[in-house]
């Protein structure tokens, strides 16, 4: 038997797979730019708002990517934010060497340093 989509559902489904397009399509460009690392990548289209951070680094913080707002395209937006990231740990951008793991940590485990990320 077949079941339409009507109104609501319809749209959630359609906004659901979106979002994981652009999921993918950020998670793709990290991987390839800065492989090695294990990503962390989710998507809010109501905010229009992608966060992408490093579990090993931090559960509480990310970098925003505004998707309404990257003029030079998404693969390029999720480099960039990417690229911060590790920078302002000090990590490597070309490889995980495994210095994520020596960072010192607060009693919750993340990386100390990533406070700093809240404050601006």
């Amino acid at each position: 038997m077949f079941k339409s989509l009507v109104g609501g559902e319809l749209f959630e489904m359609m906004s659901q797979q979106e979002g994981n397009r652009i999921c993918n399509a950020i998670g793709d460009a990290l991987q390839k730019e800065y492989g090695g690392y294990r990503w962390h990548v989710s998507v809010n289209l109501d905010s229009g708002i992608a966060n992408v951070s490093l579990p090993a680094i931090s559960d509480e913080y990310a970098m925003a990517i505004h998707l309404n707002k990257h003029v030079f395209g998404l693969e390029t937006a999720a480099k960039n934010s990417g690229g911060e990231y590790l920078e302002r740990f000090g990590l490597s951008r070309s490889r995980n060497d495994g210095s994520v793991n020596s960072l010192p940590r607060d009693v919750k485990g993340n990386v100390m340093l990533a406070k700093e990320m809240a404050n601006g």
